[in-house]
């Protein structure tokens, strides 16, 4: 590859992961904005918010890809 193709390339690359992690960038301001706050809410309840944000991550981090990757296989 050229310079400028290597370039283009580790650009788009970058780009492509920056995107991806939107929905991160977006529900942790959610949860920054509107639940950090409530500090009167059960132990119960914040619990269940972290079990969910970690569940959604490791979906969206390692199976979803390993899904992806199995389909682009076949």
């Amino acid at each position: 590859l050229t310079r400028m193709k290597a370039l283009m390339q580790s650009a788009q690359e970058a780009l492509t992961m920056a995107l991806a992690m939107m929905p991160f960038f977006m529900i942790a301001g959610f949860i920054e904005s509107f639940i950090t706050r409530h500090q009167e809410w059960p132990m119960a309840v914040r619990i269940l918010l972290m079990v969910a944000g970690l569940t959604f991550s490791v979906y969206y981090i390692i199976l979803l890809p390993r899904q992806l990757g199995k389909k682009e296989k076949q």
